[in-house]
C-alpha cells in the first residue's frame, strides 16, 4: 500500500497542470495499477491542485510582501506546525556546468515576508539534505500550506 500511494501521488502531481477533474485523475491512477483508498486520493488531489492554483499569485509577490491566507492551500498536516512553505531551490554544479532546481519545503509557525522565508531556506537546507556539493544559487517561494488541524 505505501508503494502504491507513493507512485499514485507522483502520477497525481504530474496530472495537476492538465486541469483534469478529480474522478478522471483517480481513474488514471487506478488504470496504471497504483490506486489506493478513494478518499485519501481525493484529499491528495485537493492538496496538489490547491497548491498549483495559488502558485502564480505567490510567485508574483515581492520579497517584502506576506502571503495572504486566501492564497494558502488548506491541508490537514500531521505535524505540529502551522505552515509549510514550498520553494524552488536552485544550485550550480561546477563539475558539469549545469543549473539544477529542486522543489523543497520547510515547516514554520511564523508568518513572515517572502524574502525572510527565502533566507531561512538556506539554514534549513544545511540540516535537511541539501546538495552541499553544489553552489547554492537562489530560492523562489512558490506556495504555502496552512495546517487546518490547528485552526480548530
Amino acid at each position: 500500500m505505501p508503494l502504491a500511494r507513493s507512485v499514485g501521488q507522483a502520477i497525481l502531481k504530474s496530472l495537476v497542470p492538465f486541469n483534469l477533474p478529480g474522478w478522471q485523475m483517480v481513474q488514471i491512477v487506478r488504470q496504471a495499477g497504483y490506486g489506493y483508498h478513494y478518499q485519501t486520493m481525493l484529499g491528495d488531489i485537493r492538496e496538489y491542485t490547491g497548491r498549483f492554483k495559488y502558485e502564480p499569485q505567490v510567485t508574483g509577490l515581492g520579497s517584502n510582501q506576506v502571503i495572504t491566507e486566501s492564497w494558502m492551500n488548506r491541508v490537514e498536516m500531521s505535524g505540529p506546525y502551522r505552515y509549510k512553505v514550498w520553494a524552488d531551490v536552485s544550485y550550480y554544479d561546477p563539475a558539469s556546468g549545469d543549473y539544477i532546481t529542486d522543489v523543497r519545503s520547510m515547516y514554520t509557525d511564523d508568518l513572515k515576508k517572502v524574502g525572510d522565508y527565502q533566507r531561512d531556506f538556506g539554514d534549513v537546507l544545511e540540516s535537511a539534505g541539501c546538495r552541499c556539493d553544489m553552489e547554492f544559487m537562489s530560492v523562489k517561494v512558490r506556495g504555502m500550506d496552512l495546517n487546518t488541524r490547528l485552526l480548530q
